[in-house]
């Protein structure tokens, strides 16, 4: 009679001693490549704000003073209001007929400028003039539309406009 030794673990037993250490190799290589790629994510997000930092003002009168029209006095800062209106309108690419300045009025600690201007245009351009004053600074406000068309054939039409903006403290 012939005995058969068998000297070889059977597979469920190598799985039990083998498996278990390469799983925990996998869990700790997937976990490390999880770690690196949010250390990545923490120093590009942490770079971005020290960005951010460097180039916002530090305090709020610097920036509220961007939002405001400048001038030692109120028709120096009228001029920058017209000059600002000037600039936007010629990059929406409407033909400027008239700006002129109406006045100022006191608003508490800040001067109201007051301007009219009347503009000539297809209605692309008067749109993308009007985002334009939205996204403006300093800031700029339009009180008063008025849209007179000019004949179909033409498309054009003309606008009045309006417009008001906040000076600091100026002087008459």
């Amino acid at each position: 009679m012939t005995q058969k030794s068998e000297h070889r673990p059977p597979f469920s037993a190598l799985l039990t001693v083998c498996l278990p250490p390469v799983l925990v190799l996998a869990l700790a290589g997937a976990t490390s490549l999880v770690a690196h790629r949010s250390q990545h994510a923490a120093s590009l997000a942490q770079e971005q704000l020290a960005q951010t930092l460097r180039t916002a003002p530090q305090n709020p009168d610097t920036q509220a003073a961007q939002l405001l029209i400048t001038g030692d006095t109120a028709g120096l800062a009228a001029a920058k209001l017209q000059a600002q209106i000037l600039d936007q309108v010629q990059l929406a690419g409407l033909q400027v007929q008239q700006i002129e300045s109406k006045g100022y009025e006191p608003a508490g600690a800040l001067t109201k400028l007051l301007a009219l201007g009347t503009f000539q245009g297809t209605e692309a351009q008067l749109m993308a003039a009007l985002i334009d004053f939205e996204k403006a600074e300093p800031l700029l406000f339009i009180d008063r539309l008025r849209l007179d068309g000019m004949g179909q054939e033409a498309g054009l039409l003309r606008a009045e406009i309006a417009f008001s903006a906040f000076a600091g403290q100026v002087h008459p």
